[in-house]
């Protein structure tokens, strides 16, 4: 009866959270840039109820684990408030835990534990990186329009607003965010340091460094980014290039790492009695350990050697 009931639990608040991340993701006029700068002014002043209808879980959060997952939601694009998404860790954690614990016991919570606090983490960051990429092939294209439009008499913000109706996601609507928060009165500095600190973008800080710069000391905007525009298509092309030629490198790292993990269930399934030494004596659990400590070195090496930075 007990485990009928936490099994009941764990359904419950997998539905659960299932349920609140289809609605916290689904699109409402609050997630226009307009409005969130509005909600950020609005929290500034005083208490909203619509802002903190998680207001415990903002709480219980230490600041610099809200500051971080901040950070993580807006490079990742996800359309989360930090306390939408510390609620829905929380029951996730919750119900892989619990499912773990029914399945498998201790060794099963455990595993819960890890995967629901690692996998989300993973995801974010593989998102964000995915997003970063998108973004970093449209800067160039950025630039230049930037740099049309100044030559067409337009001042640095109108040429902001037309480069935004022009620019497709993810870029795009970031930009449209920077207008927002130039119209409801950031200056141009503060607007676009803040950019580049919800994209983590290193192209686009390259690119507003020398934006501020040219603001302080004058000279032609238009020629600048240019230059800026040239220089980042041409290390784009040897980023693609370095990626052709650290293919067959990055393959064989993939396949030298997946290797033993295949061959160890392959055995696993079809000769148990004889990998059951591995399982099922102290050598054989030390071994295990210590291949998988192993294992994990070697793929950071491989993946370091055929990754080089550009």
């Amino acid at each position: 009866m007990q485990d009928l009931l936490v099994a009941a639990l764990a359904v419950t608040m997998g539905l659960s959270s299932v349920l609140c991340l289809v609605r916290a993701t689904r699109p409402t006029p609050a997630l226009d840039p307009f409005e969130r700068v509005k909600a950020w002014f609005a929290h500034e002043a005083g208490p909203s109820g619509e802002r903190h209808r998680f207001r415990l879980v903002s709480v219980l959060t230490p600041k610099h684990l809200q500051r971080k997952v901040l950070r993580l939601l807006q490079s990742a694009g996800v359309p989360l408030e930090v306390e939408e998404a510390l609620l829905l860790w929380s029951i996730l954690t919750l119900a892989c835990a619990l499912s773990g614990f029914i399945l498998a016991g201790l060794p099963g919570l455990s595993t819960g534990l890890a995967v629901s606090g690692i996998l989300p983490v993973l995801v974010l960051r593989s998102r964000s990186l995915k997003r970063r990429r998108r973004m970093e092939g449209q800067i160039p294209d950025l630039l230049d329009l930037l740099a049309s439009g100044l030559r067409a008499g337009f001042s640095f913000f109108q040429s902001l607003q037309h480069a935004s109706g022009q620019m497709e996601a993810p870029i795009g609507p970031t930009l449209q965010h920077v207008i927002t928060e130039m119209t409801v009165g950031f200056d141009v500095e503060t607007a676009l340091r803040r950019w580049v600190e919800r994209t983590g973008s290193l192209d686009l800080e390259l690119a507003v460094s020398a934006i501020l710069i040219q603001r302080e000391v004058g000279g032609n905007l238009a020629e600048v980014l240019d230059n800026i525009s040239s220089i980042m298509r041409d290390r784009r092309e040897a980023q693609m290039e370095m990626r052709s030629l650290t293919a067959q490198g990055r393959m064989e790292g993939w396949i030298i790492s997946l290797l033993p993990v295949a061959l160890g269930t392959f055995f696993t399934l079809t000769r148990p009695d004889y990998m059951a030494v591995l399982f099922n004596t102290p050598q054989g659990i030390r071994m295990l350990g210590i291949s998988a400590v192993c294992g994990v070195i070697g793929i950071f090496l491989v993946n370091r050697i055929v990754r080089p930075r550009y």
